[in-house]
């Protein structure tokens, strides 16, 4: 099931991101998220078990997705593809036009998924990830 990101889910979400050896978001991190008018997290759960997570930032008409965490033991399951489209759905319902996100350029399984999905790459940030570039990658919603 997904459903929007809550306090409830909070240190399940931090958890998840550890786990998931992501960026570092912390509890904090997202608490801060849901008093931010421009924020749309979602969380994917089965029964108490938080499987996964995404948001976006709406910034005018434009969708600036900001994570795509599915736990590790859940990967390869369409819940990653179930989260996107639900956040591109969301967007446009929303009133964007386009959809713009960052990926790891080692992350071959994200970048399929992304391309899958209709979005382009259109640009390279060097070193954006630490030591790893970042493509930046465009879609029309």
């Amino acid at each position: 099931m997904i459903t929007r990101l809550t306090e409830a889910w909070l240190d399940r979400a931090a958890a998840l991101e550890k786990r998931a050896g992501e960026v570092g978001w912390t509890r904090d991190h997202f608490a801060r998220e849901l008093t931010l008018p421009a924020s749309f997290f979602i969380v994917d759960v089965e029964q108490t078990v938080l499987r996964g997570y995404a948001g976006f930032w709406k910034i005018v008409q434009e969708a600036q997705i900001m994570n795509v965490v599915v736990a590790p033991e859940y990967r390869r399951q369409g819940i990653g593809r179930g989260l996107l489209q639900f956040l591109v759905a969301e967007a446009g319902r929303l009133g964007c036009v386009r959809g713009t996100l960052d990926v790891r350029a080692t992350n071959d399984p994200a970048l399929r998924l992304y391309m899958k999905e209709g979005f382009k790459p259109v640009g390279r940030r060097p070193q954006f990830y630490g030591h790893i570039d970042a493509i930046l990658m465009d879609k029309t919603l």
